[in-house]
């Protein structure tokens, strides 16, 4: 029997500016793939150097990684400028 627990625990999947991390969550939605988003600063920081520099980490359960992480390489192929 699977440890359920063990299962769902949250990965990291990825890490992306607030623009693309936006359409990665729009993507993520509409596939019914639960995320947990951190934004990198901070609301604070965030502030003081400008919304440009934020970045948002992307975490999914381990039972959706696969899935998220084609959808990850599908919405990103070809954007090697974008990490």
């Amino acid at each position: 029997m699977e440890d359920k627990g063990r299962a769902d625990e949250l990965c990291f999947l990825t890490e992306k500016d607030l623009l693309w991390g936006g359409m990665l969550a729009d993507v993520l939605k509409q596939n019914k793939i639960p995320f947990l988003t951190r934004n990198r600063l901070g609301a604070g920081m965030a502030l003081k150097v400008g919304p440009a520099m934020e970045r948002v980490r992307f975490y999914v359960p381990s039972s959706h990684m696969e899935q998220a992480k084609y959808l990850v390489d599908a919405l990103f192929a070809g954007n090697s400028h974008e990490n």
